[in-house]
């Protein structure tokens, strides 16, 4: 639970700070006054920005991402919602252990609790000695991921496009209870539609008509690229402001 270390009410609007640095505002806001990039009155405390850690975050230096993603990639360090991990080296991929450190933290975040770690420890052979076992395990207990065998996990393996796709729909199956149609019956808006595999065409189906992962072109989906950090983190912050987790 959050735990304020200094108030300041108003007439209008009220405010706290916690000890780790994050303020949270709530009140009147129909001009934008809490911070929160929308003019809509808060009846509860509203996460507005994260003061501390701005160090190690490095987020001032966003030298490595393009810039067409810099602007939302400095709104989303602002909602504090993403680890200390992923920021940094933008253009490189994103691994499956990564992806699913980043949906553990923000699961672990949304829910004010951290899942459990106790089962299924030794599902797969390959994380033992991984310092993002716990989360990978987490994840899996979760329903988040998969493993690429039976006893595999593959952790550092870069994340394809349709295995980020089935991540994140298993993810907000779990956080927004949304569910996930099992059968597809067609998916003309992506040329390349055959390539996508059996498992993950419902999901890449669901995403593509929820707004919550688009093609890497007009009408192509590309599945087996890889997925870069930035293009995982302004997934994130897109789907931030579609569900107002901030």
């Amino acid at each position: 639970n959050v735990v304020p270390a200094q108030i300041n009410c108003g007439v209008y609007h009220s405010m706290f700070l916690t000890e780790q640095g994050t303020l949270y505002a709530w009140g009147r806001n129909k001009n934008y006054q809490l911070g929160t990039k929308k003019n809509v009155n808060a009846e509860t405390p509203q996460r507005v920005i994260t003061l501390k850690g701005v160090d190690l975050y490095q987020t001032d230096n966003l030298d490595s991402a393009s810039s067409w993603a810099k602007g939302e990639l400095s709104e989303l360090y602002d909602t504090g919602l993403v680890s200390p991990l992923l920021w940094g080296n933008y253009q490189n991929s994103i691994t499956r252990a990564e992806f699913a450190h980043l949906l553990v933290s923000l699961y672990r975040t949304l829910h004010t609790s951290s899942p459990s770690v106790t089962n299924n420890q030794d599902k797969f052979t390959d994380i033992q000695d991984h310092p993002l076992k716990d989360d990978i395990v987490r994840a899996y207990n979760l329903k988040f991921i998969n493993g690429t065998s039976e006893t595999t996990f593959s952790p550092n393996s870069s994340l394809t496009r349709q295995e980020a796709a089935t991540m994140l729909c298993a993810f907000l199956k779990a956080a927004e209870k949304v569910t996930i149609p099992t059968q597809v019956s067609s998916m003309t808006y992506y040329q390349d539609a055959p390539q996508i595999a059996s498992w993950a065409a419902p999901y890449v189906a669901y995403a593509y008509k929820n707004d919550i992962m688009q093609g890497s072109g007009a009408k192509t989906f590309s599945p087996t690229a890889k997925l870069s950090r930035e293009q995982g983190l302004l997934i994130i912050a897109r789907l931030a402001d579609k569900y107002d987790w901030v």
